[in-house]
């Protein structure tokens, strides 16, 4: 083969370019500590530093961002669930002491504001909020679980399908027959009754008295279902008979007599449909525990359905793994928590209104003239009746005090045992936490070597390609020199 200085050249600048291009090449690993800088360069480094990039950015989303939101949503309901736990011991001891003690009316009215307080209360944590998100609402996080004051509740009006099975049926005694001391007359202690009769209770008092029904059960003519007001007659709704069925809008209470009673046994679920306008400061919101539809606006086109489900918050806490980090209010905040402290404010109420009223006969009967034997006949018949009526309501109010422990004792139970659940949900996250941040080394250390060049080794190799060039622009300077024209 005929090699001509054309050919020499070509090849040597051929080669001092092929040198240049790794001195380049390696300069590029220097200046960018990389080791390719187009895909093209190494296929397999570049998909592999695809997949170990897209590793490394979802564990940095579930350290940084997923891990650290889900324990502060799950701290904010463990404190708020603490707090509702704290004010039930406090709530149980207190009906402890309520079972004996306050027995003069000052002392009883103190109890009774007291019991109110508790009353304002215990919904209150049910609003706790993270970053602005109510915690124990399901996916409604703007909505609080109770009414607030700012929300105007007085403003508000729902329909609210209730739903109750037999399980939900309560003994209950209210006293008909109390003794009115202006009336003075003679009475019989017979008059006074403490009627024992069965319950089901409503989430919410004040209800309206127009649209209230009863579905899913159809009973027998002899039954009788009605609304009486106890505005109207006082406490003379509860003196029903056996086959009777009162609904009570102002306590929010169906009252069943024995046979409605009976009948309701195996009736399955009762489903109560009625209309509360206008709530209270502290009441629950009816979307978060009802199907209801909400009827505040004139406009029938503007009024709001809601059909309760169970609507859990879930994190992605690891690569497949999800966590549920709400609690739902439903749950752990029963509408009983309230109206049971309803019943007793009743109970404590009854008994000053008849010690008030015996203390008043009794002062009539220490004024009254010793000779109006008439007089002080009918005021001591009065008095052996409202005895008897105090009794009756001091052993009502002594047993709901007796009962409530029970209830309360359950509902704190219940608290516990959402509280342990957290806490168990709070062990997993820092074992994902714990898990994932050495996998974040790993996976970072994977990554480095992947990707980033050793620079001691590029540094050596880059002096030798550098002595290459030099030798190579060398060499080259001496082909380049002789010519054809040197020889003739």
């Amino acid at each position: 083969m005929r090699i001509t200085n054309n050919i020499m050249t070509k090849n040597t600048l051929n080669n001092i370019n092929h040198n240049k291009l790794l001195m380049d090449s390696l300069n590029s690993q220097l200046s960018s500590q990389k080791k390719i800088q187009r895909a093209s360069e190494d296929p397999i480094i570049a998909i592999r530093a695809l997949r170990l990039r897209a590793t490394y950015a979802d564990i940095s989303q579930y350290l940084e961002k997923n891990i650290p939101d889900a324990q502060q949503w799950l701290i904010t309901s463990e404190t708020a669930l603490n707090n509702v736990d704290t004010l039930l011991t406090e709530f149980v001891e207190y009906c402890n002491q309520g079972v004996n003690d306050y027995n003069t009316v000052s002392e009883r009215e103190v109890l009774y504001n007291q019991l109110l307080q508790y009353h304002d209360e215990i919904y209150s944590n049910g609003n706790a909020d993270y970053a602005g998100r109510t915690v124990f609402t399901g996916y409604k996080t703007d909505r609080t679980l109770a009414f607030e004051v700012d929300e105007n509740p007085q403003d508000y009006k729902y329909s609210i399908e209730e739903k109750f099975t037999f399980d939900d049926m309560e003994t209950i005694h209210r006293i008909s027959g109390s003794i009115d001391p202006d009336d003075i007359k003679e009475v019989y202690e017979s008059d006074v009754k403490n009627n024992q009769m069965y319950r089901l209770q409503l989430a919410y008092n004040n209800i309206d008295e127009d649209g209230i029904s009863l579905t899913g059960i159809q009973f027998p003519p002899y039954i009788t279902v009605s609304t009486k007001s106890l505005g109207d007659m006082g406490a003379e709704v509860y003196n029903l008979n056996e086959n009777e069925i009162v609904i009570v809008p102002e306590t929010g209470e169906i009252i069943f007599g024995q046979n409605a009673y009976e009948f309701a046994k195996d009736a399955g679920t009762i489903q109560v449909d009625y209309v509360k306008n206008g709530f209270a400061v502290g009441d629950l919101r009816p979307e978060h525990y009802f199907n209801c539809t909400d009827i505040s606006d004139n406009d029938p086109s503007k009024h709001i359905e809601y059909t309760i489900d169970d609507q859990y918050m879930e994190y992605q806490i690891n690569f497949s793994q999800k966590l549920t980090v709400n609690v739902l209010g439903k749950n752990v905040f029963s509408t009983g928590m309230a109206r049971k402290i309803d019943d007793l404010m009743e109970s404590v109420h009854t008994a000053i209104e008849v010690q008030k009223r015996k203390e008043q006969i009794e002062k009539y009967i220490e004024d009254a003239d010793p000779l109006d034997y008439a007089t002080l006949d009918k005021l001591n018949s009065m008095l052996k009746a409202v005895n008897l009526e105090l009794s009756y309501a001091e052993e009502n109010m002594s047993d709901s005090f007796g009962h409530c422990i029970t209830i309360y004792q359950d509902y704190q139970e219940t608290v516990n045992l959402a509280i342990a659940e957290i806490g168990t949900k709070n062990i997993r996250l820092t074992l994902n936490e714990e898990r994932l941040t050495a996998q974040k080394t790993s996976v970072e250390e994977l990554k480095s070597n992947n990707e980033e060049a050793n620079m001691t080794e590029v540094v050596v190799l880059y002096t030798a390609a550098s002595n290459v060039y030099d030798a190579s622009l060398a060499a080259a300077s001496k082909v380049i020199q002789t010519t054809l024209l040197d020889f003739i």
